[in-house]
């Protein structure tokens, strides 16, 4: 299928017993159909650690495939042997003793004398496909060993595909990577307040030189004609008339200044009477800080000439302090 939009970033992730979470985007970017905010779909909060004892999965909790109570939940079966950094590694099968329990279904890589659990290669079955909205779904998790016996998740990847009503065909895929663990290190309370997810100031406009230093997941040949494509349809050169409408309120003469028109010249009440308006407007100009407007009207009943001025101000690295003054005038 075509890709039609791809969305990444780099972030900090941040875990505290029992349930503190907190993620801090350093850098991010996407292909021009998507907008900025999007990108916190994407991260650390989408990951499912195969080692925990149950797991949740589309609003299901389903058993671990190396859960407590596994073995009366799930069939076994050894499939064969591989090697891993010259480490024997037993590939098994595994699937729901009873077809219609939901659970996972697929194969366990386990190491050999520590019987740790170092990659999945599952899905889900039927039971756990609920409304068999889903035509397939598979994930992928490794992991490596942290220090001494601790294994930690180094990938996670999942791949969807669905359909709607057998009319349309959608995929998608999610591929995020863990690296630079620190355990049981000092965290500064500061950094778990009420927003679970911070961008820092700057993410969205890191270079391409950032990039290329960034470890990250490289594009494949597909990924990166899918981004040339459509950003240029994105970035098509617009015209007077793109942006100007006769059922708009507003003209736009760049991303963030737009002024009156023409639907947006006239009202009508019965103290102004016919009333003639003009606006200039400033939108999420400075960084998406600063928006304002100035406002004239006249009305032909009053005979009044009347002005408002606004204007506001995000301050603050996450814009969360915001600064309003507002005039209006009649004379």
């Amino acid at each position: 299928m075509k890709i039609t939009g791809i969305l990444e970033n780099e972030s900090n992730g941040y875990y505290q017993k029992p349930g503190k979470y907190k993620e801090i985007i350093l850098a991010r970017k996407q292909s021009a159909n998507f907008p900025p905010n999007i990108n916190i779909l994407t991260g650390g909060r989408l990951l499912k650690n195969f080692y925990d004892n149950d797991i949740n999965f589309l609003g299901n909790n389903l058993p671990g495939p190396i859960s407590k109570n596994a073995l009366d939940y799930y069939n076994y079966y050894l499939q064969g042997t591989s090697a891993i950094d010259n480490k024997t590694i037993y590939r098994i099968y595994m699937t729901p003793l009873d077809p219609n329990n939901p659970g996972f279904v697929g194969n366990l890589f386990i190491m050999d004398s520590s019987y740790n659990l170092i990659k999945v290669e599952l899905g889900i079955n039927r039971a756990a496909n609920v409304g068999g909205l889903f035509d397939s779904i598979k994930i992928f998790q490794q992991f490596s060993k942290f220090r001494d016996s601790i294994y930690m998740p180094t990938d996670y990847r999942l791949f969807v595909k669905l359909s709607y009503l057998n009319l349309a065909r959608f995929e998608f895929e999610l591929n995020s990577i863990f690296y630079d663990y620190k355990i049981n290190k000092h965290i500064n309370k500061k950094i778990f307040n009420k927003a679970i997810i911070t961008v820092l100031p700057g993410a969205d406009s890191k270079s391409s030189k950032y990039w290329a230093n960034a470890v990250v997941i490289p594009d494949t040949r597909e990924e990166q004609l899918a981004y040339k494509r459509i950003d240029s349809l994105e970035n098509i050169p617009r015209t007077f008339w793109d942006d100007f409408s006769i059922f708009s309120n507003r003209m736009n003469l760049s991303n963030s200044f737009s002024i009156s028109a023409p639907l947006g010249m006239y009202h009508f009440n019965r103290v102004e009477g016919n009333s003639l308006d003009f606006g200039l407007f400033v939108n999420q100009a400075i960084d998406r800080r600063l928006n304002s407007s100035l406002q004239f009207s006249y009305g032909f009943a009053d005979k009044r000439v009347k002005s408002n001025f606004h204007v506001s101000y995000f301050s603050g690295n996450y814009r969360t302090t915001k600064l309003t003054l507002n005039i209006v005038l009649s004379i």
